[in-house]
């Protein structure tokens, strides 16, 4: 019969145990960095969600300022007429810092105010979301939605210099001219890559601190806190979470749409010759936002006595 080797003062139940332990030890192991996989993973995840979030935005901002600019009448930027007035040669390094200075103080990126003079035409833009090339284009989009911005503030909390860029930090907040007049903040840093043949600033590369969360929640949130209006106290109450603001607040606009549908629905089925029946939901519906309408009416009658 053969015999195992064994060196003195162990057992064949110690090495064993031996075995058991490192195999636990290499499962934990293994454990910890398929968690930390996963977590990375999700974390890259959450970051292209987010993304794919301000890219949606951004773009639905750019169509609705396409489509502010039609309504008000603005004209295109016509590159033939600004590339006219703009130098020859290469820009001296402390001209460009002061015209962007200039742009800075006129809150350029944000209210669509200035001359970027210190920019090449062929500039380009990006930031974590999305890039595309043109001064022209800039501005039309920063000019079509800062008319919507009103007590635009712009803080610079940085400024660096370098041999071939130069590095800012900022934030800024301001009002959106809509019937609710949502306050937006953010901060964030601006990279000026400069040209080495003509001086000029060839990328802007911008790089926002804010959550998409966020962005929806200021969007929803009026920037006073006594609302004004029926749109500053529905969205002062949906950002709450109160539904009996939002009722309160919106009964009369569903009172009104709901009797209208009512009445159509009911004068369709009559010149059809088909039997009369209205929508009893609707009509119910549109009976108790009329009934709390009144309610608010005397309320608010009441509390001006």
């Amino acid at each position: 019969m053969e015999r195992t080797a064994q060196l003195p003062g162990t057992s064949s139940c110690c090495h064993a145990g031996r075995r058991i332990r490192r195999g636990r030890k290499r499962n934990v192991t293994l454990a910890r960095a398929k968690g930390g996989k996963e977590e990375a993973t999700e974390s890259k995840t959450d970051t292209e969600e987010a993304n794919a979030f301000l890219r949606a935005v951004w773009y639905a901002a750019e169509g609705f300022g396409d489509v502010l600019a039609t309504v008000q009448g603005k004209q295109t930027l016509d590159r033939s007429d600004r590339v006219l007035d703009e130098p020859t040669g290469a820009l001296d390094r402390r001209e460009v810092l002061r015209m962007l200075r200039d742009d800075y103080d006129k809150s350029y990126f944000i209210s669509g105010v200035g001359e970027m003079a210190a920019y090449d035409p062929d500039c380009t833009f990006a930031d974590p979301f999305v890039s595309f090339k043109g001064v022209d284009r800039f501005k039309k989009n920063v000019g079509n939605l800062g008319s919507l911005m009103q007590d635009v503030r712009l803080e610079i909390t940085d400024w660096q210099e370098g041999d071939e860029s130069l590095k800012s930090k900022w934030r800024f907040s301001c009002i959106l001219d809509l019937p609710w007049r949502p306050r937006l903040a953010a901060a964030g840093g601006t990279t000026h890559v400069f040209d080495k043949r003509t001086g000029k600033v060839m990328e802007h590369i911008e790089d926002w601190d804010i959550e998409p969360g966020k962005v929806v929640r200021d969007l929803l949130r009026p920037s006073s806190r006594s609302p004004n209006n029926r749109a500053e106290a529905f969205f002062l109450s949906l950002s709450k979470g109160d539904a009996v603001g939002v009722w309160k607040a919106s009964s009369k606009a569903i009172a009104i749409a709901s009797l209208l549908l009512t009445f159509s629905s009911v004068s369709l089925d009559f010149f059809f010759g088909g039997e009369v029946r209205p929508p009893l939901p609707l009509l119910c519906l549109g009976l108790v936002a009329a009934a709390t309408e009144v309610w608010n009416v005397r309320r608010d009658g009441d509390a001006s006595k």
